[in-house]
């Protein structure tokens, strides 16, 4: 079903920037994988893309955020795009067909990488398969997540990676420390560095575990130290070469000072917003909260093609009843472990939260819900946790897989009324 829902979503979307493309394609596409693909290297940020400067424009009033040019997305570790650069080859000199298919294949098969790990992970902890397979299909069949998965970008394949590292864990966690489980975690802890920038509050969440399992034993101050030399051989390999160039050829680790730099020598830069209790105020105003949570479920083309108001009002009303019926009833249990798991969901979740606010206020205004798709994999995992521990609330995962098939079946609706005129 995510094979054929992913396809869906590809063969629609047409590969064009604005109107019902999607959103930044053309973009990662052009500077980055057609880059690679006819220069056989890496671009360089700030002279393989200064055409990128060019297309600029004045933040309205009302609108914060300082970026005011098109982001060439040359900054970030190149990994995804040289694996998208192999299949666009792939395509053009293989099928004979237009790169970017290739391209688009690559993001489906970390789309379904995404699936295979988190199941796997669920898996670890359900001991009934169907749980399981229950919480994953909720996460995995949101429209936005096929949607995201159909497309060039920086984002499947950093959800596809933060899948792989929580099952690494919970394995290292549920089988000791043998050679398997201590490979793969350094594995997917290294691959981390990889993924999109959002996706590094990953990063104390996993020193943290792996600190936890050496206070219980599970891991010695050898194994640590083994982890710790594989993930930097990892770093090294796949990105840590990128932030040692950034570092030595652009003066800027992560190259966001570097890239508003450059974007000021051709254009006034925008103005940052304080991050206070008045800035919530006007993002209500420029209903950032509604665009991020339509956008979270479904909100494609350039967010310019949405679901109707009411199937947006239903997830509202089953996200919120689904989240305070948890709450209650592990209140009600006294659940310390419970408790404790959804504390610490609430915690990581509003990091998730704030550092797509700081980003909007103080970088460039982007209400886009996919920024907090961190939270999907241990949402998946909360639910599976708590359904294990009491059967009874599985009922909320059977609520959130409804919620999912129902937006699903109104975003195929969309779809065919926008692109077939049915």
């Amino acid at each position: 079903m995510f094979l054929a829902g992913t396809l869906f979503f590809a063969y629609f979307t047409p590969f064009e920037s604005g109107n019902y493309g999607a959103p930044d394609e053309v973009t990662h596409y052009h500077y980055n994988v057609e880059f690679i693909l006819n220069h056989h290297r890496l671009p360089v940020p700030g002279q393989d893309d200064l055409a990128a400067f060019a297309n600029c424009f004045n933040n309205p009033p009302a609108r914060y955020g300082k970026v005011p040019c098109t982001n060439s997305y040359t900054i970030y570790p190149g990994m995804n795009y040289v694996l998208a650069a192999a299949g666009a080859a792939a395509a053009q000199y293989g099928l004979h067909v237009e790169p970017y298919w290739g391209a688009r294949a690559v993001s489906w098969l970390w789309g379904a990488m995404y699936v295979l790990f988190l199941y796997s992970a669920c898996r670890l902890v359900a001991a009934d398969w169907r749980v399981a397979a229950l919480a994953t299909s909720a996460f995995a069949l949101i429209p936005q997540v096929l949607f995201v998965a159909s497309y060039v970008n920086q984002d499947i394949h950093s959800l596809a990676l933060s899948a792989l590292l929580l099952y690494s864990l919970l394995l290292l966690q549920r089988r000791g420390a043998t050679r398997r489980p201590l490979g793969l975690a350094a594995l997917a802890f290294g691959l981390i560095f990889s993924a999109k920038y959002n996706y590094f509050i990953f990063v104390p969440l996993t020193v943290a575990a792996l600190a936890l399992l050496r206070r219980r034993g599970v891991l010695s101050g050898r194994d640590l130290a083994a982890v710790g030399g594989l993930t930097s051989a990892v770093v090294l390999l796949t990105s840590g070469y990128w932030y040692i160039r950034n570092l030595v050829v652009l003066h800027d680790v992560l190259g966001q000072s570097f890239l508003l730099g450059k974007m000021a020598e051709y254009h006034p830069l925008g103005r940052a917003h304080p991050v206070d209790l008045q800035a919530f105020g006007y993002l209500a105003l420029l209903d950032f909260y509604d665009l991020s949570f339509q956008s979270f479920f479904g909100r494609f083309g350039y967010m310019n093609l949405q679901l109707p108001d009411g199937v947006y009002t239903v997830a509202k009303f089953v996200v919120t009843a689904t989240g305070l019926g948890v709450l209650v009833e592990c209140i009600g249990r006294r659940d310390r472990r419970m408790l404790m798991a959804i504390a610490g969901f609430a915690i990581f979740s509003a990091v998730s939260w704030s550092l797509l606010v700081y980003n909007s206020l103080q970088l460039d205004f982007q209400p886009q819900g996919r920024y907090l798709f961190p939270v999907l994999a241990p949402a998946a995992l909360l639910l599976t946790y708590l359904a294990e521990r009491s059967p009874s609330f599985v009922k909320y995962a059977v609520a959130e897989l409804a919620l999912t098939l129902f937006l699903l079946g109104e975003a195929v609706l969309l779809y065919l009324r926008t692109f077939t005129r049915v």
